[in-house]
């Protein structure tokens, strides 16, 4: 992994939500094998293929947040082998061991930690061309597990992640901001420089100069003009030439560049400081009125939710009652569909009854008048006995 980071690392790490330290070295390796992977056969890499290849499990479910690694999914076709021993003493303790790196833009990735959302981690739906590019992969590498060692490797790493272009020319620990201010003075000094050189008339010993007067009037050694004085032409000075600061407006002798290069630095970082005071206070602000517009919608919301639970009480007692009434309707309806057949029973008993009676008298009747005829055919057919 080199930093910056390749566009295809930071759009997998805010597709789902993590900060990059919380991929494993392993997670890390199958992102840039897979990377190696579509460079070596000149396919662009697509997030959606990785996912169709790859799964982003966790590695304890202890936590809420915790590190993540990837696997193959079962059946994808394309598999890495070549990983270190996750058991091992120097893979084991790698969570130990963090450094910390600033950057002065915003990162392109997730800086806090986080967990995957459901909808990240769901096996993805190809477009035409995302097939076409996976069917490639799987054509080129496919056949066989890969071993990830043949392009994760020091041969191939300048190749698959190129390094970025440096963002200035400024020497190696120095601010790019400072070492520009410190450019704009020396070139400031530079042009002074020159401007004075092209005022300063220069005069031979013995030559005079148009305008001017001789220095002294006789030529001299270099001790006598040490030893001795003399009045310099019109518009130089014996003093030392000096020029403009570009820091504090006074005439210094020599550009002190170290201590101006401190000096711009402690501005500059006072200046970042009072830039980060006020988008903190700027945060602050408007972390308060989102807090106050949370609130007024907790109040809302609870009055809204007082307001429903009145209306559901009412409506429940609404209900009850219309139940209660139906209830006592359907028990009248009853007992008087009871008080109904009950009387239909007795008069169906009645009748019954009055039948009953009525079939026994006719049957009396018709029995006497069946006696009777067999009495008077025993009197026609009896003989005539002797006279008394």
């Amino acid at each position: 992994m080199r930093v910056p980071l390749d566009g295809f690392f930071c759009e997998a790490l805010a597709h789902f939500g993590i900060a990059p330290t919380q991929l494993t070295p392993n997670g890390w390796r199958f992102l840039a094998g897979f990377l190696g992977l579509c460079r070596s056969v000149g396919v662009p890499p697509s997030l959606a293929v990785f996912r169709r290849f790859f799964l982003l499990p966790t590695v304890t479910q202890r936590q809420k947040k915790g590190w993540y690694f990837c696997r193959s999914r079962k059946s994808s076709g394309l598999r890495f082998t070549g990983l270190p021993d996750p058991n091992s003493i120097s893979f084991r303790y790698w969570k130990h061991e963090f450094f910390f790196l600033s950057s002065p833009e915003p990162w392109p990735c997730p800086v806090k930690w986080g967990n995957p959302s459901k909808s990240s981690l769901r096996n993805p739906v190809l477009t035409d061309e995302e097939e076409k590019w996976a069917a490639k992969l799987l054509r080129a590498h496919g056949a066989a597990a890969i071993d990830l060692r043949k392009y994760i490797c020091n041969t191939n790493l300048t190749t698959l992640l190129p390094l970025p272009a440096p963002p200035s020319s400024s020497p190696k620990g120095m601010d790019p901001s400072v070492y520009a201010m410190m450019k704009t003075m020396l070139a400031e000094k530079a042009a002074a420089q020159a401007s004075a050189s092209a005022k300063k008339v220069k005069a031979e010993p013995g030559i005079k100069a148009a305008g001017s007067r001789p220095l002294c009037g006789k030529k001299r050694s270099l001790e006598e003009a040490n030893d001795k004085e003399c009045s310099p032409p019109p518009g130089f000075s014996r003093k030392p030439q000096h020029f403009l600061s570009r820091r504090n407006g006074d005439v210094t002798g020599r550009v002190d560049t170290r201590g101006q290069l401190e000096e711009a630095k402690r501005e500059a970082e006072q200046e970042m400081a009072k830039a980060d005071l006020a988008a903190t206070g700027a945060g602050v602000a408007k972390a308060n009125a989102g807090l106050a517009a949370a609130e007024a919608e907790v109040v809302k919301a609870r009055t809204e939710l007082t307001a429903a639970k009145r209306s559901a009480v009412a409506e429940q007692e609404k209900v009850r009652r219309e139940h209660a009434m139906e209830v006592a309707k359907a028990n009248a309806k009853l007992a008087a569909a009871k008080r109904t057949l009950e009387e239909e029973l007795q008069s169906a008993k009645a009748a019954a009854a009055r039948q009953l009676l009525c079939c026994d008298d006719h049957v009396r009747r018709r029995a006497e008048h069946a006696l009777e005829r067999y009495r008077r055919w025993r009197t026609d057919r009896a003989p005539a006995g002797p006279a008394a």
